[in-house]
């Protein structure tokens, strides 16, 4: 019975570090004439765990005042501790 047990333990430990149970990051993406952007986050999350999502911008020519708005669901019942790096 602790074999059976142990080795249960095991395989959700083994199936959690592949990455099955949903925390797998998803890269999209966007182009326009000046500049395309990608990002790279959870599709799905799961409460209390700490995640990153990487932002990458690439111009194609100069960019005056480039902002990086974020729509209000992307931060709805999720906790912010930093931002990394700072803003300036």
């Amino acid at each position: 019975m602790r074999r059976g047990g142990l080795v249960v333990l095991l395989a959700v430990a083994v199936l959690a570090l592949v990455n099955l149970f949903g925390q797998r990051g998803e890269t999209t993406g966007a182009a326009g004439p000046a500049a395309s952007l990608d990002v790279k986050a959870p599709k799905n999350l799961r409460g209390g765990l700490l995640f990153t999502a990487e932002f990458d911008v690439h111009a194609t020519r100069a960019v005056k005042r480039a902002t990086l708005a974020l729509s209000s669901g992307w931060f709805e019942d999720i906790t912010l501790n930093a931002i990394t790096p700072n803003p300036s």
